[in-house]
């Protein structure tokens, strides 16, 4: 009689309403998923979608930056090698607005739709940037005379030329067939957020900074304007999780009060 609730559970529902709050599809990634990806852009992976090392190396560098500090794919290929340099405790990046670059020969160049920065980077990335370019893209011939990061490593005429958006999407594209699910350059960004409200939940509930210096950070580090609201867009995941969370605990809270009363109560007939 119950075998089509006992089939049923542990299923996803179907998504018969846009419009249902937390109903839909995340553009974030979550821990498995993120795990996932990781381990397939390595380059000794076996499930790695490219063969050529270059490419390899260039590509796992490319999908970690936009994971690690949570760029936008046009800032990742604007990034020149001349903006990054070392800091105070490590490599640091510049990301520059820079429209309509003379030094560009892109035809449809890459936009940088934020504020310009600066963004530190972990040792594990830094030395990720280094072994591309002295490895790899130092290698190319003609490479020394592009200023940006990511090239091309075809032969002939493409050979040593910035790195195209079409380029990039393509990266995606195959990285998403090896994966089994859709993996978009902007849904790093969204991770990157995510990750971000997770890190500092902590500090917040512990009272060691405020939800306003939260976001101070977060514009900071996202290239934002003060004010923007831009998060609201980029936490939906943090905060449908963390919805869903306090409602089951309010659940558990309650049902366990009121089992209580009910136990306790001599008016209640038995």
């Amino acid at each position: 009689m119950y075998d089509w609730f006992i089939e049923k559970r542990g299923r996803k529902p179907a998504n018969n309403n846009e419009n249902m709050a937390g109903v839909g599809e995340f553009q974030s990634l979550d821990e498995a998923q993120e795990t996932l990806v990781l381990g397939t852009v390595r380059p000794d992976s076996s499930n790695n979608p490219w063969t050529v090392d270059a490419v390899k190396y260039r590509n796992q560098l490319i999908v970690n930056l936009l994971l690690q500090i949570g760029c936008r794919k046009g800032e990742s290929l604007n990034i020149k090698t001349t903006d990054i340099m070392t800091g105070t405790s490590g490599m640091e990046v510049n990301i520059w607005r820079d429209p309509d670059s003379k030094v560009d020969p892109r035809v449809n160049q890459p936009c940088v739709k934020t504020l310009s920065r600066t963004v530190e980077i972990a040792p594990e990335l830094s030395e990720m940037l280094e072994h591309y370019i002295l490895n790899y893209r130092s290698q190319v011939k003609g490479a020394n005379t592009c200023p940006y990061l990511f090239i091309s490593h075809q032969n002939g005429a493409r050979q040593a030329v910035p790195m195209s958006l079409s380029a990039l999407n393509k990266v995606f594209s195959e990285l998403s067939v090896k994966v089994g699910f859709k993996v978009k350059p902007h849904g790093l960004r969204h991770t990157w957020n995510d990750r971000f409200s997770e890190a500092v939940e902590e500090a917040i509930e512990t009272g060691d900074v405020t939800l306003e210096e939260v976001e101070d950070m977060r514009n900071w580090l996202q290239g934002w304007k003060e004010g923007s609201g831009s998060s609201k867009v980029y936490t939906r995941r943090f905060k449908h999780n963390k919805a869903m969370q306090k409602g089951l605990e309010l659940q558990k809270t309650r049902l366990t009060k009121q089992s209580k009363l009910l136990d306790d109560s001599d008016d209640i007939p038995r």
